[in-house]
């Protein structure tokens, strides 16, 4: 878990050492994680219909794709599985959550997410071996909330890239670092491009950041699984050109309510004769 510079560093530090509450995490949680982890952020643009607010990623020296007219970016649409029909105004990526598997394997029993004292708990002190060398005082409270870890669950995603063209102009020159610049070729609706830029945020081996409940943001592991080619030419003047991108997040998701019990402040040892 990193800091994040807004939460105060004691209470986010004791968060990740599991002596405090920490957030939770759902699906949504992870939906946003990939879309903001590609760079996404959210801007209000008026449609004609009114203001409509969507991720956008604004072009940059790593990212020279020219966006369709009023827009600030490349849009970036989370599509729910239910969508059957949307329009998009290309070039556009397109995330959806394709699967969502249990992996068990990665599983730990027991395991607990946080010990923290409950709310309205009282301090108290226990003194262990009274009267001996050995004596000790223990300081704790009365009760405590506990809370499962997370299920381990694996999440795939489909990151679709949609364009007319591939791009046009000539070429650029041998050694350019990414993309076109200046007189080198026109990176409008360049799905090459757009396609280049994610694969360098997701390659094979990578991360996802996500955000919790509190505003603490973790990572996890992600893997790109695949990458498929979407392109369609019914005629040239209608042709979609684009690429799919398959990544699977290694996810947790919080399925569980912390659990209040009391501590045990005292021990009573009985004997008799036998």
């Amino acid at each position: 878990m990193t800091h994040d510079p807004q939460i105060p560093l004691v209470d986010a530090d004791a968060r990740a050492a599991g002596t405090a509450p920490s957030g939770i995490v759902g699906l949504r949680n992870f939906d946003a994680g990939v879309v903001e982890t590609l760079g996404a952020t959210v801007h209000e643009v008026e449609t004609g219909k009114g203001p409509h607010s969507n991720y956008y990623i604004a072009p940059s020296a790593t990212f020279p794709v020219e966006p369709s007219p009023g827009l600030p970016g490349i849009p970036v649409t989370f599509s729910h599985p239910e969508d059957v029909y949307a329009r998009y105004r290309q070039p556009v990526i397109v995330v959806r959550r394709d699967d969502i598997s249990p992996a068990m394997n990665r599983w730990h029993p027991g395991q607990k997410s946080w010990r923290a004292p409950a709310q309205d708990a009282e301090p108290v002190a226990v003194t262990f071996d009274r009267f001996t060398r050995a004596e000790r005082t223990v300081h704790g409270y009365d009760r405590y909330e506990t809370k499962d870890t997370g299920v381990p669950f694996d999440i795939t995603y489909s990151i679709s890239i949609y364009a007319r063209h591939r791009g046009k102009g000539p070429l650029p020159k041998k050694g350019t670092p990414t993309g076109f610049t200046g007189a080198a070729g026109s990176p409008r609706n360049q799905v090459n491009s757009v396609l280049d830029y994610v694969l360098r945020r997701y390659a094979p081996y990578c991360q996802v950041i996500v955000e919790d409940s509190l505003g603490d943001r973790r990572r996890y592991s992600a893997f790109m699984e695949a990458v498929s080619n979407l392109d369609e030419v019914p005629e040239v003047t209608e042709r979609v050109l684009g690429f799919a991108v398959t990544l699977r997040v290694e996810a947790e998701l919080d399925l569980s309510d912390p659990v209040v019990s009391r501590a045990a402040t005292a021990l009573t040892l009985r004997s008799e004769v036998l």
